[in-house]
């Protein structure tokens, strides 16, 4: 017995069509959802795995470690991933860095935690007893002072606007003004008001030295 094949229509045929490709959609969601996982997977194993050392970690790897510039990245990628994060601080240049720490070393990284600024080695200076107690004082300090940084960068910013604000019309009547005594004033008047932004920059300078101190001997007891 023979069947009559029905040959489907435009309209069957155009729901086929977005059917297969809601399939491939899915398809390929499962697909990024699965290498998402294997990154998310990949990287709590090692979340330093693919950082780098800058040419000056290096240098100070073999000049305070011994180490050779091979031996130095696998050894200082191990630390990193057992490191304690102590916190974000000013280096001497006055550029932001993260500080890791780990059984006594200290590896400063980049703030995106993509390159190893420098490492160091601290020595124990505490007695093992009441090692935890001092490591939570470090803490408190530590937490303390990034509290009173915060603040001071805040004032700075506000202040730094209304000063700007003060000079431009302090400018303006020096501007207009004929008299001498008037523009005399005026930039007196200028004068303190840039000396008293530059005292609340000292003064955040003055806090994160402290922290970068506080820091330093917090490795001393990690």
């Amino acid at each position: 017995m023979s069947r009559n094949k029905r040959r489907l229509s435009n309209q069957e045929l155009d729901q086929l069509y977005k059917i297969e490709n809601l399939l491939d959609n899915h398809n390929q969601e499962i697909k990024t959802v699965k290498s998402n996982q294997q990154y998310l997977l990949k990287k709590k194993k090692g979340k330093f795995d693919d950082i780098i050392l800058s040419d000056h970690a290096y240098k100070r790897a073999k000049e305070r470690f011994n180490m050779n510039d091979s031996t130095a990245q696998g050894y200082f990628k191990s630390i990193l991933n057992k490191a304690t994060r102590i916190g974000i601080q000013k280096d001497e240049q006055g550029n932001n860095s993260v500080l890791y720490a780990h059984g006594r070393i200290a590896i400063y990284l980049s703030p995106d935690l993509t390159e190893i600024k420098t490492v160091l080695k601290q020595e124990s200076v505490t007695y093992e007893p009441i090692k935890s107690k001092v490591a939570e004082l470090h803490a408190k300090e530590i937490r303390k002072l990034e509290r009173a940084e915060k603040a001071k960068l805040k004032k700075l910013e506000t202040e730094e606007l209304q000063v700007a604000y003060e000079i431009s019309k302090a400018k303006l009547r020096m501007h207009k003004t004929r008299s001498e005594s008037v523009r005399s004033a005026c930039s007196a008047y200028i004068k303190g008001l840039e000396q008293y932004i530059e005292q609340l920059k000292n003064e955040i300078i003055t806090i994160q030295e402290n922290k970068r101190q506080v820091c330093r001997s917090m490795v001393s007891v990690i």
